[in-house]
């Protein structure tokens, strides 16, 4: 039922961005009344993906209140790609609307589940993942949003590389719901000098949703905060603590995963996996020139099924470059370092 729908999508996405980027090479970046618009060619190497090119169209307000739209896409020479779009608005009432939708083609390294798997374990999965989301909170006070989301996510095994496996994980599309609650006292939501964000999250899957006949309910809860100061002349201290724990078995799909460009970016993406994490990143950034900036990091965090009972560690250094025409939005390169890993990674924005 699901693979010809899905082989149209894919082929109305590979349309879509392929028209989104030879508009954008087109589009002069610039201001305009509250919004500021850029777009950038990209191209480097991960070690996860190795060589790929790509480009990104975002349109953001620089007031408080505005609307976000951007739209994204990389290829590998292999091939694989993914991509994405987003619409976010923010109105003066308080109210906020975020949508999302992300699809890759690319191949997932798999290495086991839990907190001791090794650099040897690693597989490569050829996947086609797909993930929507929804979300609506409204104002409760100035800075204070509750509300509620619907996500879903779809996965696709279509080959597996470099084992005698053929399948790791059966195809899933499973959808879930619940209740936010954020905090935001930010002076910048792209590029903050100082302020708190937090954020409370509760997703639950009721039953009978998912393609997976056997998949249980489930809920999960997670839970986050960030802090910027600046210290010293132009350096800002960022800090970010994060929680999830899982109440039942949540699918391959919900799993938490640590590992990679956002939460221990010394290990390779999806290392480390299980039903609850935590994970505390410090970063200080510091202005080199105008565009561009230097990034110190240092993480520690766990995942685990059961009690948590290791401390994974990273650290490495990153640069930052400003967008024109303000350099709010950034282009992020990190390498980062672990006990038995090393990680670099070319992505958009802050890590957090």
């Amino acid at each position: 039922m699901w693979t010809p729908f899905f082989s149209r999508l894919v082929l109305l996405r590979k349309v879509g961005l392929i028209v989104a980027a030879l508009t954008i090479g087109s589009i002069a970046y610039g201001k305009s009344s509250g919004q500021s618009s850029t777009w950038i060619p990209i191209f480097g190497s991960t070690s996860t993906y190795g060589f790929f090119m790509g480009a990104a169209y975002m349109r953001y307000p620089t007031t408080k209140f505005g609307s976000y739209f951007s739209v994204r896409g990389m290829a590998t020479m292999h091939p694989f790609w993914n991509g994405g779009v987003s619409f976010h608005h923010w109105t003066p009432e308080g109210s906020i609307y975020r949508t999302d939708f992300t699809y890759s083609g690319w191949f997932d390294p798999y290495y086991g589940e839990g907190n001791a798997t090794l650099p040897e374990n690693r597989v490569n999965i050829l996947f086609h993942y797909a993930r929507f989301s929804q979300e609506r909170l409204w104002g409760v006070t100035e800075n204070l949003f509750l509300g509620l989301f619907l996500e879903a996510r779809y996965r696709e095994e279509r080959e597996v590389l470099d084992s005698s496996q053929s399948q790791f994980f059966a195809l899933e599309s499973t959808p879930v719901g619940g209740l936010l609650l954020e905090y935001d006292s930010r002076d910048s939501r792209y590029n903050p000098q100082k302020g708190y964000y937090g954020l409370a999250r509760w997703s639950w899957y009721p039953g009978s949703r998912s393609n997976l006949d056997t998949l249980a309910p489930f809920q999960q809860w997670e839970i986050e905060t960030r802090r910027f100061q600046k210290i010293g002349i132009d350096s800002v201290w960022a800090l970010r603590l994060a929680l999830g724990i899982s109440d039942g078995d949540p699918s391959y799909l919900y799993r938490y995963s640590v590992g990679g460009p956002e939460l221990l970016r010394g290990f390779q993406k999806n290392r480390f996996r299980g039903k609850k994490y935590y994970g505390i990143q410090n970063e200080i950034r510091t202005p080199l020139k105008k565009y561009l900036s230097g990034v110190a990091f240092f993480e520690v965090g766990d995942v685990t099924d059961d009690q948590f009972s290791d401390i994974l560690e990273s650290y490495g250094v990153g640069l930052r470059f400003g967008l024109p025409p303000d350099h709010q939005m950034k282009v992020r390169l990190d390498v980062g370092f672990s006990r038995d890993q090393t990680a670099f990674s070319i992505l958009f924005d802050h890590a957090f």
